[in-house]
């Protein structure tokens, strides 16, 4: 029996992990052990035989601290450890590792997302375990999201009402743990012809956190308008990103709200459908579907004009197609034909999808 050296597991390559401790074939009995995790010096059990570590990003490394409570009378010894995917590391185990009866050993969880794709994943660790004559095996469920390295807030760039023609600007905020990058160009993504090319600044900041200012004109036509700007960048992870903006010019025709905000929709499964309202318009039609800069056949939104007519004005209903093929956030700019006045009305629409393991 050993003495109180800790077990350590070194998971390579996770992030936002949930830890699932599961008993196996050759337990017919609840498991003796009890776990528990120690977060900002307090013990939280473990609800569920699951335990969220929070986020990592790529090349970032966080330690949870678990805690295994033997509640039999007898000793537990721990006799072997395994896991099924190389992303997963373990230290080299030691033979006779033990947990007393009613003492509690530590097992550090080191999360490393170095070199790990961007993504969800879902992985195990297993524990072998004996009490006299009964072995059986415990599984770790490693499970979660590894995010981006490079944060940007916000996420879509609201001007609110301004007048045609007046120069606007906006500042992001840029997060990355990351020191030696830059911001090489800011270029509109997706515009009405003939728009003024952007300006932008950047500020290196002193911690984790940039800042990006970045100049426009707004445009000439009463109305609401919405564009996308594309953000070049020397960042490995994100070389590129794309950020929504909206802007109403004093005037016109308004759409309320002026975006629509899908929130999070379940891939394959038709989402709750958002309506619009047309302020001042008599009648409205739908143009096109822009996704991603292009003009698409609008597989991901699904649009329905004319639902209704209240008396400021018609609406229009938007919602999430259920497109099985779309497996990420996705933005999107709906442009609508308003009358009177024969002009175009553009309106962001953007949205999470939680991916279908199955699929």
């Amino acid at each position: 029996m050993m003495g109180s050296a800790p077990l350590r597991l070194c998971l390579l390559g996770l992030h936002g992990c949930a830890i699932a401790f599961i008993a196996a074939c050759g337990q017919p009995q609840r498991s003796p052990l009890e776990w528990r995790t120690l977060h900002a010096g307090n013990a939280i059990a473990i609800n569920d035989g699951i335990v969220d570590v929070g986020e990592v990003r790529p090349s970032a490394r966080r330690t949870v601290r678990l805690e295994a409570t033997n509640r039999a009378m007898t000793p537990v010894d721990v006799v072997g450890l395994h896991t099924n995917c190389g992303c997963l590391k373990l230290p080299r185990f030691v033979k006779g590792q033990a947990i007393p009866a009613g003492s509690a050993y530590a097992l550090d969880v080191i999360v490393d997302a170095t070199g790990y794709q961007v993504g969800r994943f879902d992985q195990s660790v297993y524990v072998r375990v004996a009490q006299g004559d009964r072995r059986w095996t415990e599984r770790i469920r490693v499970s979660g999201l590894v995010a981006r390295d490079l944060a940007i807030r916000p996420t879509l760039l609201d001007f609110g009402v301004v007048e045609p023609d007046r120069e606007m600007w906006a500042t992001l905020t840029l997060s990355s743990a990351t020191r030696a990058w830059t911001v090489t160009g800011v270029e509109w993504h997706s515009t009405e012809p003939g728009a003024p090319a952007p300006g932008f600044t950047f500020v290196k900041g002193e911690g984790n956190e940039s800042q990006l200012r970045i100049t426009c004109v707004a445009p000439s036509s009463s109305g609401l308008h919405s564009r996308s700007l594309r953000v070049r960048t020397t960042n490995a992870d994100m070389p590129e990103f794309v950020v929504p903006m909206v802007v109403r010019v004093a005037g016109g025709v308004t759409v309320i709200p002026p975006r629509v905000p899908l929130g999070r929709c379940k891939q394959g499964v038709p989402g709750p459908w958002f309506e619009l309202l047309v302020e001042g318009a008599t009648s409205v039609r739908l143009c096109e579907v822009r996704e991603g800069g292009e003009t698409e056949s609008g597989d991901v939104l699904e649009i329905e004009i004319g639902h209704g007519v209240r008396e400021r004005g018609p609406t229009v209903r938007v919602r999430y197609s259920g497109n099985p093929n779309e497996q990420s956030n996705f933005a999107a700019t709906v442009v609508l034909r308003v009358q009177p006045g024969d002009v175009t009305v553009n309106v962001p629409a953007y949205g999470e999808i939680e991916r279908d393991p199955g699929r």
